[in-house]
This record gives structure tokens, sequence and C-alpha cells, in this order.
């Protein structure tokens, strides 16, 4: 059986996919395989991904409803027993990050998790997130870095943990909630970055984006924690500020 599927969702990605290919053909460990799930690009894209096709890289292109309903069709088409989700822009720390995971995935956790660094074309290292152990974030209710997050496939099937295709921002954090608080799952921290995070997603494009994602996370604790909800998610707000104004600095200054 297959360890990994590294599932990555693109749409018009020419300028960046072949890096995120790169970084996933270059791991040691090689128990994998590579679903790259494009919405019907039309930058060529798809003329690149096919020129990297092999026996451990597999395309679909096929319309979408958008990021997420891309994101659940490629946990259906997945047979690796751990998932990993690597955007169209974003890249593994290094060659060694499934090996690492692999020794933790021996034991066979329900999910391993590790830290993720901010970049952009100008800044390589604009930001590091490193997430804190399991216990703090349970207690806490604290997001993960969606990208450093492997967890194991038959989960999110059995109980139906599909991202929530309503949401534009936020559907990530849902399902980690509900994994976590709802279904009970454990995760095991890997101390370091396994994800090299591109800026310029949804999530942090600018602030409207931020606002957007402020606004669904309300909803989202509100739906699983009831009134309480609105603590977590305030005290996630005001956490994420002085992030929030350093991203945002950096990209006037230095773009």
């Amino acid at each position: 059986m297959l360890k990994f599927s590294i599932i990555t969702v693109c749409f018009n990605s020419a300028n960046t996919i072949v890096e995120t290919i790169n970084s996933v053909h270059s791991q040691s460990f090689k128990s994998y395989e590579h679903l790259i799930i494009d919405g019907l690009s039309t930058d060529g894209t798809v003329d690149i991904a096919k020129s990297h096709q092999s026996d451990k890289i597999i395309l679909f292109s096929e319309k979408d409803d958008g990021l997420y309903d891309a994101m659940n069709k490629g946990m259906f088409k997945a047979k690796g027993e751990y998932i990993i989700f690597l955007n169209s822009d974003d890249l593994f720390a290094d060659e060694f990050v499934l090996e690492k995971i692999n020794l933790l995935a021996i034991n066979s956790p329900d999910f391993i998790y590790g830290g993720i660094s901010y970049f952009s074309d100008n800044v390589y290292k604009q930001r590091t997130w490193i997430p804190e152990s399991f216990k703090y974030i349970k207690e806490k209710k604290i997001q993960l870095p969606h990208p450093a997050i492997c967890i194991k496939r038959l989960h999110l099937i059995e109980k139906n943990r599909l991202f929530d295709t309503k949401l534009k921002i936020a559907a990530d954090l849902k399902q980690q909630l509900e994994i976590i608080h709802c279904d009970n799952r454990t995760g095991i921290l890997i101390d370091e970055v396994l994800v090299n995070m591109r800026l310029g997603g949804k999530s942090t494009r600018n602030f409207v984006a931020f606002l957007l994602g402020w606004k669904e996370a309300l909803r989202v604790y509100r739906d699983i924690f009831g009134i309480t909800g609105y603590f977590y998610c305030f005290r996630k707000i005001i956490q994420k500020l002085p992030q929030i104004k350093k991203n945002f600095y950096l990209k006037k200054f230095v773009s």
C-alpha cells in the first residue's frame, strides 16, 4: 500500500507548479503518489504537468467548483494511507520531509503536523510558523498550518470530513476543528518547518481576504463550540494581528 498521497490542486499555475512538482520528486522517501487536480487551466499548466507525468505523478484535469471542491475530489482519488495537501505554489522544505513524517507514521498516529515558512518572490523567509504541542492546540482550540498536516485518508472519508465548499477560506479550519474536537483524533508534532508557503494565496492575498477569513472563522467556531466559540475566534484574531501587520508591511516596502 502507498504510504502518502500528495494532492496538488491547481488552476493557471504555470509559473509555480514546476517548483512544486520538483520538491515532491526530490523526496528521499519514495512510497507516494502525487495527484495533480487541475481545474481546466488555460495557461500551460496542463502541458507542464503532462510533461512530468510518471508512475508517481498523476494528472486529472476537469471542471471543478473551486479550491475546496477540487481538494475533495483529490481525497476520493487518493490511494495512500496518509494525505498531504501541497498547493501548486508551495514547496516541501527539503528532500527529507516525507522521510521524517514516515518515521512517526510507523506508529500509525491519526495525523502528523509541522511548521511552515512564508515566502514571496522577493523575500524568501518572511515569517515562520511552528505550531505548539498537540495538547496545547487542543486545549486552546488553535488552528494548525494546513499545508504541513499529514492525515490518515480513511479518517476523512469514513467520517465524511470533506471540505465545506460553501466556505471560501475557512474550510480547512472547520475540517481541523471537527477532526480534533468532534472525532477526537490526536496528532504528533514535528518541531520544524515542513513546507514553504508562498504568500498571495486566497487567505493571504490582501486585507479583504483576511476579513472574509475572520468572518468565516467566526461562523465555524460558533457552529462547533456554540457561544464559547466567539471567544476562541476573537482570541485567534488578536494573536494574528502582529503577523498580519508584518506581512502587509513587507508586501508594501519589499515587493
